[in-house]
C-alpha cells in the first residue's frame, strides 16, 4: 500500500489556520484570569463579569470568520483602513463637538461604566 502525500500549499494553509486559531485562544485565557480584577476595576459583581467576558469572546468568535469573509468581498487594505477609521472616529470626534460634552455624537461610546 502506497502512502499519498498532502499537498504542500494544503500543508501551509492548515500551518496558518492553527497558528491563526492560538491568538483568539489566548486573548479569551488572559480575559478570563483577570476576571477578578476586572469586576473590582469596574465596580461590579463577578457574575456580570462573567456575562461581559462571555459576551467579548462570542463577539470575538464571530468577528473572526466575519473578517475573512469580508478580506474575500474586499481588499485587504480597505477592509483594515474602514476597521482602523470606525475604530477611530469615536476617539476622535471629542476634538470636533460643541461646547457642550453631551452634543457629542460619540458622548455614548466613550462613557464610562465607573461611576465618578
Amino acid at each position: 500500500m502506497q502512502k499519498e502525500k498532502l499537498p504542500k500549499g494544503l500543508i501551509g494553509m492548515l500551518l496558518i489556520m492553527v497558528l491563526g486559531a492560538l491568538p483568539p485562544m489566548f486573548d479569551a485565557t488572559i480575559v478570563n484570569i483577570a476576571v477578578n480584577s476586572l469586576a473590582k476595576e469596574f465596580a461590579t459583581t463577578f457574575a456580570i463579569m462573567q456575562w461581559i467576558v462571555t459576551g467579548y469572546t462570542l463577539a470575538l468568535g464571530i468577528a473572526v470568520p466575519f473578517s475573512g469573509w469580508m478580506m474575500k468581498k474586499f481588499d485587504g487594505k480597505t477592509v483594515f483602513m474602514g476597521a482602523l477609521g470606525l475604530f477611530l472616529a469615536p476617539r476622535c470626534s471629542p476634538a470636533f463637538r460643541g461646547a457642550s460634552p453631551s452634543s457629542s455624537p460619540s458622548a455614548c461610546c466613550r462613557a464610562s461604566p465607573r461611576a465618578s
